[in-house]
């Protein structure tokens, strides 16, 4: 506060509160100083808060394509706000990391395709990191509810043997070896694991007893099984080589079987509620006489065949990658995200449940009956029938992302979006064998930088790609309000200095930001001290290279990151400090800069905020070394370390620029056009919930600083 204007303002104020103005909102007496409060120690004295959100496409129709991803703060419909844009692909979603105000709950995101096709969803801001998938037709993609694949272990041998008669000892580890072909019984009736490593020579097995056991195929082996066998509850084999089983398989309840090798079963193969396979190899099931009965769970994630397939009531089986069956019986779930061949019949029941996701396609020579539900998630899916249907019930029902093409299919059983056509374009990939439909077209890339010229800001400069926006940009930016008398506590008129700010980061077609566009407004210095200001950003300080910059505004040397240097005395850029009614006025002063960044970060870790702006008290006597930051922001190298914890600072690690009663010295405001208070008016007198919020920790009247209702004018300096 200016000292000289003391005794005249405190009459001022005196004089205001004895007329209550038409324009003013009557205080509470027990409205108290901010100096006051009983603030919570958790909280942040934050109005915006930072968002990280990872947005994935999934849209196999432009293979690894870009696509772009716009974010909005408002609906693009009606203008909308932009903050974020980049580039995402099938296998690289677009990571960001916004500040918003605490006011917002939501955000519109825009994905626009290599073909120019854009889609919107609204996006809830339920956690300070946000995750979703969009495909080109609704607003997400639904991921692979299977469990993860287990980590294939490979246990240290306990015990080792070569002979024919393997006896396992129960807790331990056995490992077999042999130099030649070799036929084995095995007992393991006290559990244990067996691994067989037989470098390349077969190994048949004619007897297994077992209970509680492990089997373990080792990569370069070979095993054949001659005898039956059911795995009981607990019990797997894991085959990272090349196993065959000639005679059934039983898993039952609670078993497993895991293939990352190459696995054949030449007979009876059932899979028992609660049982689980999981296939990352080549798995063959091509028994003749039965089908391969699915009651539990099957996961493939790469090549699985079967001559006939039955998936049942309580079975599902998940396909992400390519299966294929010569008979299929749909009783119970299949989840197809990828490729589904039947070149012969297929039947889904009543009972049955094909969902289709995002670019999958099921096909099937001729469907005997469609009796159950066939529903598409995510992007539209295919489900091609090349000989026709048979018979359809009155209760089927094809819903969602679904193009249906076949014959003998009434449109009366399509809803929600789903469709007859056959045209659909499925590419050919590692786990589809076979092109479906035409390419769509790619919009023209001047650039070639991966993004389309209707998307890309710099549609001639390969090194660039988009425009990211600090909140508010296009109406003026952010107000940080300072108080200048740290580490002693000031008289929170929080009007020593008030600065402006916005951003613009551009960034490249990875998402890595190139160059920072920043931009200052000076609208007040109601001091007695010459403070300077500065902005210090999260970049190493040899990245930066300056290509303008206006009013004097530097990179500061000396520093070990980037820090832009706006002034140096605050009395020299506004003589008046413009907090004083009908004094005379300063002009605000513009500031601006623009530099590149050499080997810059990731957008997502960059972010796009207000950074880390500070004043210091360049008065004679202080000095440099005299920062004054937001709440919890860390110090530039030329701060006085020293100074922390002197006089009314209880700085700690993680908690910088705070006083025992968790006050801080400065707030940022997410508008531009924030009423600073009049020279030595208390911010709670000039807002009414400004106390209210602080005392809840930021949870009540986030809109504190915006709300009319709560601003009593007659506290604010209205020029």
């Amino acid at each position: 506060m200016n000292l000289k204007l003391r005794t005249l303002l405190f009459g001022s104020i005196a004089l205001f509160a004895a007329c209550k103005k038409d324009n003013s909102v009557e205080i509470a007496a027990t409205n108290k100083a901010l100096t006051e409060l009983a603030v919570p120690a958790s909280f942040n004295w934050q109005t915006s808060r930072d968002v990280s959100l990872s947005i994935g496409i999934d849209n196999i129709s432009f293979d690894d394509k870009l696509h772009v991803i716009a974010v909005y703060l408002t609906d693009p419909a009606n203008g909308g706000t932009p903050i974020s844009k980049g580039a995402a692909s099938i296998i690289k979603p677009f990571n960001t990391k916004i500040s918003v105000p605490t006011t917002i709950n939501e955000v519109y995101v825009v994905k626009t395709s290599p073909d120019g096709v854009s889609v919107t969803t609204k996006l809830a801001l339920t956690s300070e990191r946000v995750s979703i998938g969009l495909s080109s037709t609704n607003s997400a993609q639904t991921v692979s509810l299977a469990a993860p694949t287990p980590t294939i272990t490979d246990p240290a041998c306990e015990v080792s043997t070569s002979g024919s008669v393997i006896i396992v000892p129960k807790d331990k580890v056995m490992c077999y070896t042999t130099s030649s072909n070799s036929i084995v019984a095995i007992s393991a009736s006290t559990g244990g694991t067996l691994k067989i490593n037989s470098n390349g020579k077969k190994v048949t097995v004619v007897s297994y007893t077992h209970t509680a056991t492990k089997i373990i195929v080792a990569k370069g082996s070979v095993v054949e099984f001659s005898t039956p066998v059911s795995l009981g509850a607990t019990e797997s084999i894991i085959n990272s080589g090349d196993l065959t089983f000639n005679s059934s398989l039983y898993l039952t309840s609670n078993s497993l079987l895991q293939n990352a090798g190459t696995f054949e079963s030449n007979s009876i193969f059932s899979v028992a509620a609660g049982a689980a396979v999981f296939n990352t190899g080549d798995f063959d099931a091509n028994y003749v006489a039965s089908y391969a009965t699915i009651n539990g769970t099957f996961t493939n994630r790469s090549d699985a065949k079967f001559v006939g397939l039955n998936i049942t009531s309580t079975g599902v089986f998940e396909n992400e990658c390519k299966l294929s069956a010569t008979a299929f019986t749909l009783n119970g779930t299949l989840n197809n995200y990828s490729s589904f061949r039947n070149s012969n019949n297929s039947s889904i029941a009543s009972i049955g449940e094909l969902n289709q996701f995002s670019g999958a396609v099921f096909q099937t020579g001729t469907l005997l009956s469609m009796y159950g539900v066939i529903e598409g998630h995510g992007t539209p899916s295919l489900v091609k029938v090349l000989s026709g249907v048979t018979t359809v019930l009155p209760t089927t029902k094809v819903t969602g992302a679904i193009q249906l093409c076949g014959t003998n299919i009434r449109t009366s059983y399509l809803s929600n979006g789903a469709e007859l056509g056959c045209d659909l374009y499925i590419p050919v990939t590692d786990c589809n064998p076979v092109l479906n439909g035409t390419a769509p077209i790619i919009q023209l890339d001047t650039d070639g930088d991966g993004i389309i010229d209707l998307q890309d800001a710099y549609p001639n400069d390969a090194s660039k790609a988009f425009k990211n926006y600090s909140v508010n940009y296009l109406l003026g930016g952010s107000t940080i309000a300072f108080e200048d008398s740290w580490p002693s506590k000031g008289d929170y008129d929080l009007n020593d200095v008030v600065l402006n700010s916005k951003y613009m980061i551009a960034t490249n077609a990875n998402n890595v930001v190139v160059q920072v566009t920043a931009d200052y407004v000076l609208k007040a210095t109601g001091a007695d001290y010459n403070n300077g200001a500065g902005v210090q950003f999260n970049l190493p300080a040899a990245s930066a290279k300056v290509v303008s910059a206006t009013a004097g505004a530097f990179l500061e040397a000396g520093q070990d990151s980037v820090v832009v240097v706006l002034f140096a005395d605050s009395k020299k850029e506004q003589p008046t400090g413009n907090t004083v009614p009908g004094a005379i006025l300063s002009p605000v002063k513009n500031y601006s800069i623009v530099f590149d960044i050499t080997n810059g970060p990731v957008l997502s870790a960059f972010g796009i905020g207000t950074y880390n702006p500070f004043i210091w008290n360049n008065t004679s006597g202080m000095g440099r070394g005299y920062e004054t930051h937001l709440y919890g922001k860390l110090p530039t190298k030329l701060a006085d370390k020293k100074l922390f914890g002197t006089k009314d600072d209880k700085s700690v690690v993680g908690k910088y620029y705070s006083t025992a009663g968790n006050l801080p010295w400065a707030v940022e405001l997410p508008i531009a056009n924030f009423g600073y208070m009049n020279e030595g008016v208390d911010v709670t007198k000039g807002y009414t919930k400004f106390a209210d919020w602080a005392n809840s920790g930021g949870t009540a009247f986030p809109d504190w600083y915006s709300n009319p209702l709560y601003i009593v004018l007659t506290s604010i300096f209205l020029k």
